[in-house]
């Protein structure tokens, strides 16, 4: 599933929030010489952590992403792990994790068309 939602440009970049049943979810959008958009997303729903990364190319390219669901532990400690490859032009993963009280983000490793690996980052979600 990837999360459509309005985007705003800021300095090349386009800053994404939408909300997704009833959840506030951000996420940031990037792009490349190979890569029409690169990007990451975290959420809330049902007691769950929702992370989420996508990716689309100008063609059809071998594409993985690896993706980490981070907490802040004093330092991002990846709790848990996601893969994907596809030979695609666009593809996404989804995962997701039992929520508890912390800070979590999400972040993707994107590879496709053998340019350097791109990462993305999710905004950050805090759970009380």
């Amino acid at each position: 599933m990837y999360f459509a939602g309005s985007t705003k440009y800021i300095s090349g970049r386009s800053c994404n929030s939408i909300n997704f049943a009833g959840e506030n979810i951000r996420f940031d959008s990037q792009s490349s010489d190979v890569f029409a958009s690169f990007t990451s997303g975290i959420g809330l729903i049902s007691g769950k952590i929702q992370a989420e990364a996508y990716s689309s190319t100008w063609g059809m390219y071998d594409q993985t992403i690896h993706m980490e669901l981070q907490k802040d532990e004093g330092g991002w400690k990846t709790i848990k792990a996601w893969e994907r490859s596809d030979y695609t032009s666009s593809m996404s993963i989804l995962g997701s994790y039992p929520a508890e009280k912390g800070k979590y983000r999400v972040k993707s490793t994107h590879i496709a068309g053998g340019e350097e690996p791109k990462t993305s980052y999710s905004g950050i979600k805090e759970i009380d």
